[in-house]
């Protein structure tokens, strides 16, 4: 029986260290989409302004293509930060899956320990009773 609560301990541990994880997965994404936002808010801004020489037109451009640039950079980290957030999240599901069949078991071990408790001593009752009639 302490086997099975250690069990549980131990993957309430490793679940709760999964979710810590996940929370700075989740943070990293958070920022990562705000900088896309930031640059793509950027980009707007350099688009819609007015270039009138070649040059300014020509710096124009390279921003822009920098700027694009960045942005897919910054999807390719969301799109991996968010598939090891997914695999930690079936991580937590798993554990927690195997944390409830222990807790099953543990519970189901523990009413038959009960059950046979009650048996004995309605046993003893009987005898108790038998031998005074």
């Amino acid at each position: 029986m302490d086997v099975l609560q250690g069990f549980i301990k131990k993957l309430t541990h490793e679940i709760n260290k999964e979710r810590q994880n996940l929370s700075v997965l989740e943070e990293k994404i958070a920022g990562l989409y705000r900088k896309r936002n930031d640059l793509l808010k950027r980009y707007s801004e350099i688009e819609s302004s007015d270039s009138s020489d070649a040059v300014s037109v020509s710096l124009k451009y390279t921003s822009l293509s920098r700027i694009l640039k960045d942005i897919k950079q910054i999807e390719d980290q969301i799109k991996k930060l968010e598939t090891q957030a997914d695999n930690i999240r079936l991580r937590i599901k798993e554990k927690n899956a195997e944390k409830k069949a222990i807790q099953n078991y543990r519970n189901k071990i523990q009413k038959e320990k009960d059950i046979e408790e009650l048996k004995k001593e309605t046993q003893l009752i009987d005898e108790i009773f038998n031998r005074k009639h």
